[in-house]
């Protein structure tokens, strides 16, 4: 039988951070008892029973980085079967909001703000992969 795959919402967050004119980026790295281990990862996670996509974006950043998040900007979507779970991952594009306090790996084993650039080299889950084509896409265009 097939599995239900997990509905995940995860965003490329722009912090309040900038490194001259470029923006930064928040990426965490995965726990090492986590799935996934020691890769990098946009935040964000399930979306529970009852919540929008939106509103459940809102809470995990919350929860994962300490930020409150605005500018919540659906791009693609991800489907993905691994071994032991499948995902339907839902990609956004978010924006710290003036004020909010600097993100915390609250939930994961390091936080960097990383630039775009920096954020295409990064060893990532597969389930990323349609995300990381949108970004470099979205670069060549820019």
């Amino acid at each position: 039988m097939k599995k239900e795959p997990t509905l995940v919402v995860v965003a490329l967050v722009e912090s309040n951070e900038p490194r001259g004119n470029e923006p930064t980026y928040i990426l965490t790295r995965r726990k090492k008892d986590a799935h996934l281990a020691g890769f990098w990862e946009f935040p964000g996670g399930k979306v529970e029973p009852g919540e929008s996509p939106v509103e459940a974006l809102k809470r995990e950043l919350m929860e994962e980085l300490g930020v409150q998040v605005e500018a919540l900007e659906p791009t693609v979507f991800s489907y993905h079967e691994y071994s032991e779970r499948h995902v339907l991952i839902l990609f956004y594009r978010a924006q710290v909001v003036s004020g909010s306090p600097r993100p915390q790996p609250l939930e994961a084993s390091e936080l960097k703000l990383m630039t775009r650039t920096e954020v295409l080299k990064l060893p990532m889950p597969p389930a990323n992969e349609v995300f990381l084509s949108y970004l470099r896409q979205s670069t060549a265009r820019s």
